[in-house]
């Protein structure tokens, strides 16, 4: 996923690179792709596989 400093400047742009990616899950109702993207990004990267 992208960083934070995102190329990505509008919610179209979004869009756009998620169907790239083939992601074909999207948010549920009343959150917007940005958002439930951050919070994707959030749980990954603070994601610690068990040992």
């Amino acid at each position: 996923m992208c960083t934070r400093s995102s190329s990505l400047t509008s919610d179209s742009d979004l869009d756009h690179a998620t169907r790239i990616l083939g992601l074909s899950v999207y948010p549920p109702d009343g959150v917007s792709l940005r958002q439930w993207l951050t919070d994707l990004q959030d749980i990954l990267s603070h994601h610690r596989p068990p040992t």
